[in-house]
């Protein structure tokens, strides 16, 4: 996205500075290790995050387009192979189907970073067909909020 709005035909000093500048504001904010390259500009819910040009993008995202040139190709997803949400090195970063996100998810029975796992998730949802939130959120030791994002599908809504 951030590609197509800069890069409209061919490539004119002004997007070339345009796109030099993105890259200097993205990597100042980044701390090179011999793997991951971590961001430390902002960080919500747990994912960086810059603004550009007015708008709030994942730092993730604009990393993967700034290393290949292009926008990030229609219904596919920038995923961090390594599982650091806050990584922006491009070697790390892989073009994936959001069918493909999912089912990797499964097998791996975790989302980067949850408390949760999926199967959790599924024996909650089940288990409040007979039992209140509040019940449920005592016995596994959550917040009832986080049993209510769960059952309103606000959270894990892909499973």
């Amino acid at each position: 996205m951030l590609w197509k709005t800069i890069w409209d035909g061919e490539p004119t000093v002004q997007s070339i500075t345009k796109i030099n500048s993105i890259r200097d504001r993205l990597y100042c904010n980044v701390q090179k290790g011999d793997e991951c390259w971590i961001w430390k500009g902002t960080v919500v819910r747990g994912r960086g995050k810059i603004i550009i040009e007015g708008r709030q993008l994942y730092v993730h995202r604009v990393s993967w387009e700034l290393a290949n040139g292009e926008s990030i190709p229609e219904g596919m997803r920038i995923v961090q192979s390594c599982k650091n949400l806050v990584c922006v090195n491009p070697e790390h970063l892989l073009p994936r189907k959001h069918g493909d996100l999912i089912n990797m998810i499964v097998m791996e029975d975790k989302w980067p970073k949850a408390k949760l796992t999926v199967v959790k998730v599924v024996q909650i949802r089940e288990r409040l067909k007979f039992k209140t939130q509040r019940q449920i959120a005592k016995e596994e030791g959550l917040n009832v909020a986080t049993i209510g994002r769960i059952k309103r599908r606000e959270s894990w809504k892909e499973i």
